[in-house]
């Protein structure tokens, strides 16, 4: 009796089932078919009967489903569960997920498949546009030039675009597993972007200095996330850009504006000394020579005398301004000579450079004085440039020395080369001046102490032709006590 019952409570679960169910003979024929099956195939039963499993499996799928159906018939699974296309009555193929057990007699021969089938061509075509579209992200991902990351709430990396070889030589097994603070060249970016991103939880065009497998810095911009799941961060992603040529040429840009900046200051200086103070001993001069028209009427012969020494001093004055503008501006075009000889007469080097100056400080009683030179001491360099050197700075030193002060020049031997040194113990120069003294954008001119005007082009002269050399020109002073402007000439 219970058998009975039990094949009519299959039967009700076979007509009645939600999904296809099938009851199919060893060689392959459809036996039954409940009407799930019916629907989802498009034939009656009274159709699908007449046909073989073989005649709706594609060609590729046969092999593959009898090798499953054998390991059921010898016993080495209980059931086989596969996925395979199913021919429509209308044509078309659809996906069917099959569980299949074996329906054995009395004496234990298998007799039939009971099968189990559903319907899942939905579910494919989502995992085909699933595969689809994780492949166009791995095309994208594997070949964009822009490097792609995620990493975990520790900011280990997890996962990283192949372009990071190109950038940064590292491939990217090299760097999963990583701590991300590990590729930074300064620790500080890092704890810039940390902070960044705990504030506002993003970043975008955020630049950071990343290093490579090489040590070579690279410039980056990073767009960048945190993630959180449920509230609680998990990690964070973002991209990054090499910036390095673009920041290459933003430095690039801004040197030449800023030398463009200089040129144009260096312009107005030129203008203004060229307005004022050139013009002024020229037109000084012209009023002493209608004095001393004036005066050759009257036989006023102090008179003259006095007006053409006044004369001869705006002259030398203006010789010695107009001198320094042309080798400044011969300078500015390159257009200097650079005559590089073997020197050995230091110290005559010194007596004819400092002559120009002489006549100022005569008059202001100030003393010029080789102090030492050390022996045997000879350098190569232009002898002309290195006269003009010493000439400005001694001029300079005179300029700015009180009434029976002294002006000291010596020569040191150093490892490095000829260290020349001009000091004076005069009114010295504010502290905040004597760093940017050197400064092309930096213009600092001052009255003498016997109101002597100044153009700044001395120093830039000065500093232009010890660059020439290879060498360094500083400064050391000390307002109320003087100056030492010191200049290094290397050996060759």
């Amino acid at each position: 009796m219970k058998t009975q019952e039990y094949k009519e409570q299959f039967q009700q679960i076979f007509e009645n089932s939600m999904i296809g169910m099938a009851i199919v003979d060893l060689k392959g024929n459809w036996v039954r078919a409940n009407k799930s099956l019916c629907d989802m195939l498009g034939y009656a039963e009274e159709e699908l009967v007449q046909l073989n499993v073989r005649d709706l499996s594609r060609p590729s799928d046969l092999e593959r489903t009898d090798e499953l159906l054998n390991r059921l018939i010898t016993g080495d699974t209980p059931h086989a569960k596969l996925e395979k296309e199913y021919k429509h009555k209308e044509g078309h193929f659809i996906w069917v997920a099959i569980a299949v057990t074996l329906l054995y007699d009395t004496s234990g021969t298998p007799m039939h498949y009971v099968s189990q089938l559903e319907d899942i061509t939905r579910r494919k075509e989502i995992e085909d546009d699933l595969l689809l579209s994780e492949k166009k992200y791995r095309t994208i991902f594997e070949n964009v030039q822009d490097v792609f990351y995620q990493t975990d709430h520790k900011g280990i990396i997890k996962e990283i675009s192949p372009s990071i070889e190109m950038h940064s030589g590292y491939m990217r097994q090299e760097i999963i597993g990583k701590p991300v603070e590990n590729f930074y060249y300064y620790v500080e970016d890092r704890d810039r972007i940390v902070q960044e991103l705990q504030t506002s939880g993003s970043v975008i065009d955020f630049e950071v200095r990343l290093k490579t497998k090489t040590d070579e810095l690279k410039y980056a911009s990073v767009n960048a996330r945190l993630v959180f799941e449920n509230g609680q961060l998990v990690g964070g992603e973002g991209s990054m850009r090499d910036v390095t040529a673009r920041k290459f040429n933003e430095n690039v840009l801004q040197a030449l504006n800023q030398e463009l900046a200089a040129s144009n200051e260096q312009k107005n200086r030129l203008f203004s000394i060229i307005g004022h103070d050139l013009r002024n001993p020229i037109s000084g001069s012209l009023q002493l020579v209608d004095l001393m028209l004036h005066d050759i009427r009257t036989n006023a012969t102090d008179e003259i005398e006095r007006s053409l020494r006044m004369m001869q001093n705006e002259l030398q004055s203006a010789s010695e301004l107009l001198e320094d503008l042309l080798t400044w501006a011969r300078a500015q075009l390159n257009a200097v000579d650079f005559n590089r000889v073997e020197i050995h007469d230091i110290e005559d080097i010194l007596r004819s450079s400092i002559q120009p100056a002489q006549t100022m400080a005569e008059k202001k009683e100030v003393t010029i004085t080789i102090r030492e030179v050390a022996a045997g001491a000879a350098l190569s360099a232009d002898r002309s440039m290195l006269k003009t050197i010493i000439r400005n700075l001694v001029t300079n030193a005179v300029k700015f020395t009180d009434p029976g002060g002294q002006v000291n020049i010596s020569v040191e031997k150093k490892t490095s080369g000829l260290l020349f040194i001009v000091r004076d113990n005069g009114r010295g120069i504010p502290e905040e001046k004597v760093a940017h003294l050197f400064n092309r954008s930096f213009t600092y001119t001052t009255f003498g102490t016997n109101g002597e005007k100044g153009t700044g082009l001395g120093l830039d002269l000065c500093q232009g032709f010890v660059r020439k050399h290879g060498g360094e020109i500083w400064v050391e002073s000390k307002l109320g006590e003087g100056s030492a402007f010191y200049f290094i000439i290397p050996r060759l």
